[in-house]
């Protein structure tokens, strides 16, 4: 029993210490949902879950002036 554990442990540093790939170049934003989205086309957005990703996803593209007219 001790030598089972012991090969556990062993197993479980070996692979806690292997060789990570570096994703620094990479920008990967995860969205963590658990109802699902269905789109993030803002026009079929219907459920609150969709609302909420698609305002997120598009509300930094573009913004207003103080004439209320788009500016990218």
């Amino acid at each position: 029993m001790k030598w089972r554990v012991g090969f556990f442990i062993l197993v479980l540093f070996v692979t806690a210490c292997g060789i990570g790939v570096d994703d620094s170049d990479k920008k990967i934003f995860r969205y963590n949902e658990s109802a699902g989205m269905h789109t993030l086309d803002p026009a079929f957005s219907k459920d609150q879950a969709t609302i909420w990703a698609t305002n997120q996803l598009f509300n930094g593209l573009v913004q207003l002036d103080h004439d209320l007219n788009v500016k990218p």
